[in-house]
């Protein structure tokens, strides 16, 4: 190799290494080009609670300032074209779309915390309890309930905004027939300014991506179809309630993103038993409706800085034990009664412990499999399907009715198996177990 030769490939690092800083210096003059024809043309903005930019067109002299709209794909094609043909620079999609989201060109703003923080101090007076009077329910000895539970609710949505640490758990339910305002109460709860693009109203699927998104960029989700959630949406639904943060890839999205649940949930059902999980529905706070007062808009301004308020003052938004087991007592009245509990109710009697104990022989100690299958081989029975869901059903009854389950002996197998202690039931104490096992009224539970 000749001299000549090892000068020219001992330069060569050296010139790509101008030629690297040549085109760094261009990309970098470019973003800058870029980023001067848009501010001189748009106003950006970042929102904090949508995590998502903004942005308008600059205000014209004598012009009402524009408002500010999210990014669709139509816009976002467009500006990217007026870039390169109007003003001739060209940029990469990518490096547009990084430099629309950054802090070079959009300030942060949260729409939500503007509206609460720029609220004037709370007065004092009981804002929830004046709203909640236009609410006129079918037991008002349950009223004291309904307010507790409902400043409960709307505080923790309120919480859930202001302390990335807090969520809110329970889930406002207002049952009744239609036409009497229950979902136009509920879209009411929601500032004017915020309804449009921080509520979401309709058929809710948890299983749906885009749905899933809405529970860190939502203020409400109102289901207003209840009525078609499955028993899995429920149950899933329920689950979700409990989500602290979620993560999810967006579309054109280059990584995944991590949301804090900032979505409150509420719904509206025309049929008041919608509850089906046999282990527990304290998550709900269901309530029968008669009618609603909509006849005058309602300022929801004061009853959100009451809430801020007592949430700084150090308002629980949970249910403690105690409230938890009256909720759920009271919950009970809109629970839909599976048959495999309804066949127990009408067939067995739980045994006591001290029944038990003394060896009462009317006692039988049965798998919840030997109860399935018993019911099964009754004639007006013969039609029931026997499968797994039936007998896990079976089983959440037996629970459910408070029937005592042991270890036991029994002859049909060799090994001790956890049995149910069951008495068959006879005509009197079947008369006996209906009145004194018939649900309460809610009034008696909670008061």
């Amino acid at each position: 190799m000749s001299d000549t030769d090892k000068k020219k490939i001992s330069e060569l690092p050296e010139k790509r290494l101008k030629k690297d800083k040549f085109e760094k210096r261009s990309k970098r003059n470019a973003l800058i080009n870029v980023m001067e024809y848009l501010q001189q043309r748009y106003d950006f903005r970042y929102n904090l609670f949508a995590a998502k930019p903004e942005y308008r067109l600059k205000q014209k002299k004598n012009e009402p300032p524009r408002a500010f709209v999210f990014f669709d794909e139509r816009a976002f094609d467009n500006m990217i074209m007026d870039v390169k043909i109007d003003a001739g620079i060209e940029v990469t999609k990518d490096d547009f779309r990084s430099l629309i989201g950054s802090e070079q060109i959009s300030e942060d703003y949260d729409p939500i915390k503007q509206y609460l923080f720029k609220l004037p101090p709370w007065d004092g007076e009981d804002r929830f309890r004046d709203l909640l009077q236009r609410v006129l329910l079918k037991g008002e000895d349950i009223r004291k309930h309904f307010i507790k539970s409902f400043t409960k609710w709307f505080v923790g949505m309120v919480a859930s905004i202001i302390d990335e640490k807090a969520y809110n758990e329970n889930c406002l339910v207002l049952c009744g027939s239609q036409g009497i305002g229950k979902t136009r109460f509920l879209v009411s709860l929601v500032p004017e300014e915020l309804r449009l693009h921080y509520t979401f109203t309709g058929n809710y699927r948890p299983h749906d991506k885009d749905h899933l998104e809405m529970l860190g960029t939502k203020l409400l989700i109102l289901m207003d179809e209840m009525a078609t959630l499955t028993r899995t949406d429920i149950e899933t639904i329920k689950t979700t309630m409990s989500i602290r943060y979620i993560t999810l890839r967006r579309a054109y999205g280059r990584a995944p993103i991590h949301l804090y649940r900032k979505a409150s949930f509420c719904g509206a059902i025309n049929d008041e038993e919608f509850l089906t999980d046999q282990t527990g529905n304290r998550r709900w706070l269901p309530f029968a409706v008669e009618m609603i007062d909509l006849s005058d808009d309602y300022d929801v301004g004061p009853l959100y800085a009451q809430a801020v308020e007592m949430y700084r003052q150090g308002f629980r938004t949970y249910f403690d034990l105690e409230e938890i087991q009256k909720l759920e007592k009271f919950n009970e009245a809109f629970r839909r009664i599976p048959m495999e509990e309804e066949l127990i109710m009408k067939n067995y009697l739980p045994a006591t412990k001290q029944e038990i104990e003394s060896g009462d022989s009317n006692i039988r100690f049965l798998t919840p499999s030997d109860i399935i299958h018993d019911l099964a081989s009754k004639e007006e029975y013969k039609k029931m399907n026997v499968n797994d869901t039936s007998l896990k059903r079976l089983n959440n009854a037996l629970k459910q009715l408070k029937f005592i389950r042991i270890m036991k002996r029994i002859e049909e197998y060799p090994n001790p198996r956890r049995v149910y202690a069951i008495k068959r039931i006879t005509s009197i104490e079947k008369e006996a177990f209906e009145i004194d096992g018939e649900r309460k009224s809610q009034n008696d539970i909670l008061f």
